[in-house]
């Protein structure tokens, strides 16, 4: 099994020591493409993603976590550390036990 860091360029260097595959996109269609790619390899395990790419993807990775698709999606802190990423996590497990 495969895992996948989507990461920026600041922090792809300690993904690689960890022995993962590392891709930093340039542009939003270039982070959306490699998500689709990723989710669709049946060899991949985990997607590790930054938080700041997380916030752009949003609708694509609630429908991945929503779906039968086995992968699991890590969200981790943004480099410059603007988003948190946890922040997401919690507001849908309260959304799905209903205390929005």
């Amino acid at each position: 099994m495969k895992v996948l860091a989507l990461v920026g360029e600041q922090v792809a260097p300690s993904f690689r020591l960890m022995g993962m595959d590392v891709t930093s996109p340039q542009t939003s269609e270039e982070l959306k493409d490699i998500f689709h790619q990723s989710v669709h390899d049946k060899n991949l395990a985990l997607l590790v993603i930054s938080a700041r790419y997380a916030v752009a993807l949003k609708a694509e990775i609630e429908e991945v976590r929503l779906s039968k698709n086995p992968i699991v999606i890590l969200e981790i802190s943004s480099s410059k550390g603007d988003y948190k990423a946890g922040e997401r996590l919690m507001e849908y497990i309260k959304k799905a036990i209903g205390q929005s």
